[in-house]
């Protein structure tokens, strides 16, 4: 075939091509719009079939108390059928409180605080427990309130580097604060209202305009005044250019000015009504402004003389904000939608609904990058996206409450809002983890103890670590020269502790001077240690099941008990030195007195297999075992059955060990893994996260107030649920 004849050949194949491309486009560019739109969908079907499970979970307990209060008051009712009914209240009971602090932990992670404190105040009392107490810390690390002004905040502004906030009163007063509002940065009086508020990108340069139409900046680090000037007309909205040298101002009358400091305003082409908002791109090249003539504008090009309209939103635009690169721009609007829009041909891109209907206006709105997007209404509702994450959640607001200013970073998840009452409010999507970190400094920590006071941590290489629970401050570090802790203990007075090594020594240790009193030496590895109340007694239990009771004055052994000819997969000390347990083969799980060596409780399960952890309750009552690195079980000893049976994916659990009350179990393991378990149910209460180190020791607090946590890493990470305990936390 000669080239002349493959000529239109080739101009079809070039035209089907160009065609196929503009079709992929135009399909990529709906996709993109309907992007947010159909990932919160997504978010409502998961959150409707979990309302869906909530109540048929409520359902289920009215179901079991109602047939237990009718059982309860029949006629005749024989004993057992009394026993029966008190079993299916306690059932009911338990399952309220596995349903309410469920969705409690749901709504904490959504944002919908007023429901998390409804939830926890319907959970009997009875079933209370740390998880609980650890989320209502949670709840208040979540939004933290400051007395930010005598009357009401009307402006909010930031930095673009985050580092600084700024808020503006009725009474004209300037404050810039640090931007987790710990800190006031500075004081400043705009002598009137504050109509409008901005800080430069670093936060070194606050402006502000107020009702008699006078525009002032400051610098932050001083206070000097900078520049002013005054007009006729009221200014409504302000932003300070990058270098912080000039501003672009919005008028009452839509005139929109460009102010070099300490020069006349140059006049750019302004809206038909009101400039309600202003925005700069971080490089300055760009500015946007909307409108009550519901329309937003681009400047840009040669003295910002290149104007784009944008027009879609039906109702005043009250917001706008740039994307990091400058290249997208979104408004909100008094219209209940967000609208992103490119920035360099004024193209709409997407439209998302985000008000909860008449009424509802968008008072805050943030472009981060990529398809991040942040927004905030003024009845508190909003949503972070991130990718193709869509977080939908409520502000925590009274009733009648209004969200009348608010900066948010959509990158962080953190929003600062202001209501009429004079407050500044943040909250944030993910708070602060409420763990206290001490560090050791030194090899795994395999081993932990704690009394209200003091934190005593064993590890790998020897050494024994004691810290003052209060502050964290490091109080001992002990070398028994055991060539690897693998247990330790301590009495509730906190006077003296024990650790048990490798090499079968047992060390006792007086914690107010860090004196060693007393070496023991053991036959096997001291694989788990116990002290009495008064430290008279020490049991020493070996990793082969052995046992041997020492009189901690003298140094005298009391008894030794030898360990089965069998396998044995893990031992264990009761926390009292009384008695001992140890699972071998077959699933065999047996408990002895330390004293007589006398068999208390025996019990076997079959399905049981290896067994990488054993931990005893502190009344002894219950045994907990890991199997497998992903299951865990639980047993009453003296019924000799099964009771809660857990399960956790990915070697999750290591080790484990039991609340004070014996009703709460918690778990460790690789890379991170933490949780805490229901023991009669099985149920996970709430899974923590404490970094990726793996985990090698857990233990509670005897109080119950708090989780010790070893790592790998030679880290101690104290997990609270009190209050009081913020301030440490914020160290």
């Amino acid at each position: 075939m000669s080239s002349t004849s493959r000529a239109p050949r080739r101009v079809g194949l070039a035209f089907l091509f160009a065609f196929a491309m503009l079709w992929a486009a135009v399909w990529l560019l709906a996709r993109s719009r309907s992007e947010v739109s159909g990932v919160a969908r997504d978010l409502g079907e998961e959150n409707r079939r979990f309302a869906e499970r909530l109540r048929d979970s409520e359902d289920r307990v009215r179901e079991l108390a109602r047939r237990a209060r009718e059982a309860e008051s029949a006629a005749g009712a024989s004993d057992a059928e009394r026993a029966n009914a008190e079993a299916e209240r306690a059932a009911a009971r338990r399952e309220l409180f596995l349903t309410h602090f469920a969705a409690a932990e749901r709504a904490l992670r959504g944002g919908r605080l007023a429901e998390v404190e409804r939830r926890l105040a319907a959970i009997p009392e009875e079933h209370a427990g740390w998880e609980q107490a650890h989320l209502r810390l949670r709840l208040a690390l979540a939004v933290r309130r400051v007395e930010a002004h005598d009357d009401e905040a009307l402006a909010l502004a930031r930095s673009a580097d985050g580092r600084r906030l700024a808020s503006g009163s009725i009474s004209g007063e300037v404050r810039v604060w640090s931007a987790a509002l710990d800190e006031l940065v500075a004081q400043l009086d705009a002598e009137e209202e504050v109509t409008a508020l901005a800080l430069d990108a670093a936060g070194e340069v606050v402006a502000a305009s107020n009702a008699d139409g006078a525009l002032i900046a400051w610098s932050v680090a001083t206070g000097e005044e900078l520049a002013r000037w005054s007009g006729e007309d009221e200014p409504l909205a302000l932003a300070v250019l990058p270098g912080g040298a000039s501003a672009v101002v919005g008028f009452e009358d839509g005139a929109v000015g460009y102010w070099p400091f300490g020069a006349e305003p140059r006049w750019l082409d302004g809206h038909d009504d009101d400039v309600t908002c202003v925005a700069v791109s971080a490089n300055g090249e760009r500015l946007a402004t909307g409108s009550d003539d519901e329309t937003a504008r681009i400047f840009g090009g040669a003295d910002f003389g290149e104007v784009r309209v944008l027009e879609g939103h039906t109702d005043w635009v009250r917001c706008a904000a740039f994307d990091p690169a400058g290249e997208r721009l979104a408004t909100g609007s008094d219209d209940g939608t967000v609208r992103l829009w490119n920035a360099g041909t004024g193209a709409e891109l997407e439209v998302v609904e985000a008000g909860e209907g008449d009424g509802d206006t968008v008072v805050s709105v943030e472009a981060g990058a990529g398809s991040d997007l942040a927004f905030v209404t003024s009845l508190g509702q909003g949503a972070l996206q991130r990718g193709r994450e869509v977080q939908r959640f409520e502000l925590p607001l009274a009733r009648f409450e209004y969200v009348t200013a608010a900066v948010l970073v959509a990158g962080e998840g953190r929003v600062v809002f202001a209501t009429g009452d004079g407050t500044l409010r943040a909250w944030e999507r993910e708070p602060a983890v409420p763990f206290a970190r001490l560090d050791t400094a030194d090899s795994a920590v395999r081993a932990l103890a704690a009394t209200v006071d003091v934190v005593v941590a064993g590890c790998f290489e020897g050494t024994v670590h004691v810290f003052d629970a209060v502050t964290g401050e490091r109080r001992h570090e002990l070398d028994g020269l055991q060539g690897g802790v693998l247990s330790v203990a301590v009495t509730p007075d906190g006077r003296v502790a024990a650790s048990g090594g490798r090499n079968g020594t047992t060390c006792l240790w007086d914690l107010a001077t860090g004196e060693l009193l007393r070496e023991l030496e053991s036959t096997a590895r001291v694989a788990s240690i116990a002290l009495n109340e008064d430290a008279s007694r020490v049991l020493c239990v070996g990793r082969d099941g052995s046992a041997e009771l020492w009189d901690a004055t003298s140094g005298t052994r009391l008894s030794e008990s030898p360990g089965p000819r069998g396998i044995v997969f893990a031992a264990v000390a009761a926390s009292a030195a009384d008695r001992f347990a140890w699972v071998g083969d077959a699933g065999t799980l047996r408990v002895w007195d330390a004293a007589s060596g006398e068999r208390l409780a025996a019990l076997r399960d079959r399905g049981m297999g290896r067994v990488d952890a054993l931990a005893l309750s502190v009344d002894a009552a219950r045994a907990a075992v890991v199997q497998g690195g992903y299951r865990a079980a639980v047993f009453d000893l003296a019924a000799g059955v099964g009771l809660g049976r857990m399960v956790q994916s990915g070697r999750s659990m290591r080790v484990l060990a039991f609340d004070p009350s014996g009703e709460r179990l918690v778990t460790g393991g690789f890379r991170g893994a933490l949780a805490v378990w229901d023991c009669s149910s099985g149920a996970k209460l709430i899974e923590l996260s404490g970094g990726t180190d793996t985990i090698q020791a857990v233990a509670f607090a005897p109080d119950g107030s708090r989780i010790l946590v070893g790592t790998a890493a030679g880290a101690v990470q104290v997990w609270e649920s009190r209050a009081e305990a913020l301030a440490l936390l914020d160290r």
